[in-house]
């Protein structure tokens, strides 16, 4: 996933319900959101130095 967002910008994924949220380097979990059945996750990409 890392290679498709740029510094700064967010990406979104769409889980199953009550799925583990993922984590990723260099990424911070910016917020989640449950519907019932699914869950999305928006996710932001930080720079390795500035967390």
């Amino acid at each position: 996933m890392n290679r498709h967002v740029k510094k700064g910008g967010l990406a979104v994924l769409s889980n199953p319900g009550h799925a583990k949220i993922l984590e990723f380097d260099q990424t911070a979990v910016a917020a989640d959101k449950n519907y019932s059945d699914i869950q999305l996750i928006f996710y932001r990409k930080y720079d390795k130095l500035n967390k």
